[in-house]
């Protein structure tokens, strides 16, 4: 099973709960993140995977975490972000094995991700692949945020960092 799309708010602060209407974003497509910049935050923009080249599968969206190559792992250590999110959708081998995953909670939270600065026409932009942990037999599944605000969160060391992600999903 392939993760597709990020299931994100239109007003992302907003609890799912409010009725703040949804959003899916599909690989390829632009995501909001939320990144540090020097003692802040700021929420940016990213393309929801990093392109690679092959026709069938363009965009690579997950980095599994505990497999990270070295280039990886650097990125992890100086350049990573959070996505905030209410769930996702994964490609199944049948359409009844597709399913909508949503938090435990119901409400929203932030995904880890890694964030690369690409060169393009424009100058440089974000793309990003999510933080992900093997749960068999369901296949790999988005690591989460813990009890942690993300603004001290994104100021951890990389090992911090991960010790404070777990994974809440529920399929509807």
């Amino acid at each position: 099973m392939a993760l597709t799309h990020l299931i994100q708010l239109r007003h992302w602060q907003a609890d799912a709960r409010e009725g703040a209407t949804e959003r899916e974003v599909a690989l390829g497509e632009l995501l909001a993140v939320i990144e540090r910049r020097e003692e802040s935050t700021v929420v940016a923009e990213c393309t929801f995977g990093v392109e690679c080249g092959n026709p069938r599968h363009p965009f690579d969206a997950i980095a599994d975490a505990d497999h990270l190559s070295l280039a990886e792992q650097a990125v992890w250590q100086t350049q990573r972000c959070l996505v905030p999110a209410i769930g996702f959708r994964k490609r199944a081998a049948t359409k009844a094995e597709a399913r909508r995953w949503v938090t435990a909670s119901g409400k929203l939270t932030y995904l880890p991700a890694l964030r690369y600065s690409v060169p393009d026409d424009d100058g440089r932009h974000g793309e990003c692949k999510l933080m992900v942990r093997e749960q068999p037999p369901l296949g790999p599944l988005p690591l989460a945020l813990g009890d942690v605000a993300p603004r001290d969160w994104l100021r951890l060391d990389g090992e911090q960092a991960l010790s404070m992600l777990c994974q809440a999903w529920r399929r509807l």
